[in-house]
């Protein structure tokens, strides 16, 4: 026995239809600024961009030692040698992966958005201005970079954040370490700026009782602790000094040799792969 839906009132009706044509005009727009910018960007490469692709050639090849670098965090490369069981063009995969991660943000920030406003129409709009930004699309067609990867971490702790404020249980905490584990892992410029957040989270939820703020900060860091120990330790075994990457200028006290200065970290592996791309 089918039971009666109850009829959309004129409101609900209107918010429906303002959803459905703002997520078509992101579509639309997404696909057209991709295929547009790709006309003039296809063969340009950046910086950043070789150097990814280096290191995950390196990784590829099983020369795990030449893929560490202390300037470039190691996800966005991961994720391009993962993604060679697909190809071996490698600067392919690295566009593949920018614009991959760049349309990925675009779901997670309605998410976020309907979390915090709990409006489908709002978080449609929210992901049709954030398509809409001609920066945007034109750095993800035409760079290889690691923004889109740590701004789809950034978007997916928060979301996880919001939950963990709201529900208080260990799930969401555990879920918002790792998320922050990720976002290190894609820039380890996250690591300070995301843990201030997390601090005060746990504080403003947990504060009155200090077993359960133990407790909240355990689950909240447990994991960006153990990713944090681990990558710096890798990195130790090739620069000779623990570090999270060049971002912990904590490290810069100390008297290092000029080979180890992080201001020596980045240019080399461009140098000396450029020809080979």
């Amino acid at each position: 026995m089918n039971i009666p839906q109850p009829a959309l009132t004129p409101k609900a009706r209107a918010e429906a239809i303002s959803q459905t044509g703002l997520l078509a005009a992101t579509a639309l727009n997404c696909a057209l600024q991709i295929a547009w910018f790709r006309r003039f960007r296809a063969h340009s490469i950046n910086e950043d961009g070789i150097a990814y692709v280096v290191l995950a050639r390196h990784l590829v090849d099983g020369d795990f030692k030449a893929s560490l670098q202390g300037y470039w965090s190691p996800l966005t490369s991961w994720m391009i040698a993962s993604a060679s069981a697909f190809g071996r063009d490698f600067t392919l995969l690295g566009r593949f992966v920018t614009i991959a991660s760049f349309l990925v943000c675009l779901p997670l920030l309605y998410a976020l958005t309907l979390r915090l406003w709990r409006s489908r129409t709002s978080a449609a709009l929210a992901m049709f201005w954030f398509s809409a930004a001609r920066g945007l699309v034109f750095l993800a067609v035409g760079s290889i970079v690691a923004d889109f990867v740590l701004t789809a971490c950034v978007l997916l702790y928060f979301i996880l954040l919001l939950d963990a404020l709201r529900q208080n249980k260990p799930a969401p905490w555990i879920g918002l370490g790792a998320a922050h584990a990720l976002a290190f892992l894609a820039k380890a410029i996250a690591m300070p700026w995301l843990s201030i957040a997390s601090a005060i989270a746990v504080l403003l939820r947990d504060g009155r009782s200090s077993r359960r703020l133990a407790a909240s900060f355990r689950l909240a860091f447990l994991f960006l602790a153990i990713v944090g120990i681990s990558w710096g330790g890798t990195l130790r075994t090739k620069y000779g000094v623990f570090t999270t990457g060049y971002q912990l200028r904590a490290n810069l006290m100390s008297n290092w040799h000029a080979d180890q200065s992080p201001s020596h970290w980045r240019q080399p592996v461009v140098r000396r792969h450029f020809v080979a791309l």
